[in-house]
């Protein structure tokens, strides 16, 4: 209380203020400072830290941050946690300020309770088709493929009604699919036309740790007429080389004959697909 004489601890530990201090304090000028700390700490690779951080939980639990954290669900959780832009709540998570935690509890419970349920009912009755893919159980949403998993015709899918995103259509055997709510997951089958657009895979590839690799693995890729859109390499502890590719193509198949053409490299340790 006013009068009162008090003691304050210190300690050469402590990063700074906590984030929730923003929501007890009282004078503009204390506010003012705590703002200006954290100000401090929106760094770029914080940002990213933050962000990183945030998905890989979210993947734990069985979720895709980019389905819970919309731009309608920030609104109603910025005020909770004291948020003014999603940037700042990335450099918070990646800084400490927050727990990842205290974030996707809050985004979970509002992703669970505003997402639309699906009558079983309508499941015999409706279907929705796009990009070679049939849906069965609403019409009207956009259907998109889910970038976690990557499904390519002759997988065994399923689609998943996320909010305000649409069904995203995921491989049957996705690990982000084992814990969902099996109320929000829909029979979906390609539909055996041709479908138009392409799609991607990735493919992890262990190889003795030479030069020439890559030249031989694009040399591989292009003679099937497929595209690589991105490659990562790095050297794992065993001396090994390990390269993650990701192919455009058009069917499974293309995926089965990929990998059988690069197993039969005698360079190539082993070689399978991922799920991202």
């Amino acid at each position: 209380e006013n009068g009162e004489i008090v003691e304050i601890l210190t300690s050469s530990a402590s990063k700074g203020p906590s984030w929730e201090w923003r929501r007890v304090a009282k004078s503009s000028a204390a506010k003012a400072k705590i703002r200006q700390f954290f100000k401090k700490e929106m760094k770029e690779e914080n940002v990213k830290l933050g962000r990183s951080m945030l998905e890989a939980e979210a993947k734990r639990r069985g979720y895709v941050l980019s389905d819970i954290l919309t731009s309608e669900s920030f609104e109603r959780i910025a005020p909770k946690l004291s948020f003014t832009s999603q940037d700042e709540m990335f450099a918070s998570v990646g800084y400490g300020a927050v727990t990842t935690g205290q974030v996707l509890f809050k985004l979970i419970d509002f992703y669970r309770k505003e997402t639309p349920k699906i009558s079983t009912k309508t499941l015999d009755t409706k279907k929705e088709s796009a990009g070679g893919v049939i849906v069965k159980g609403v019409s009207g949403l956009m259907i998109r493929f889910a970038g976690c998993c990557n499904p390519v015709p002759g997988d065994e899918i399923v689609g998943f009604v996320s909010r305000g995103r649409g069904v995203a259509i995921h491989r049957a055997d996705c690990p982000n699919m084992k814990s969902v709510e099996k109320e929000r997951l829909l029979p979906a089958e390609w539909s055996g036309e041709k479908a138009k657009n392409s799609y991607l895979a990735s493919v992890c590839i262990h190889v003795q740790n030479r030069s020439g690799m890559l030249e031989t693995i694009g040399a591989i890729v292009s003679g099937l007429n497929l595209d690589i859109t991105s490659v990562n390499g790095r050297v794992g502890k065993d001396g090994h080389a390990v390269i993650d590719i990701t192919v455009r193509l058009e069917k499974r198949q293309d995926l089965d004959d990929l990998i059988a053409k690069l197993s039969q490299d005698p360079a190539v340790i082993d070689v399978y697909r991922t799920a991202t």
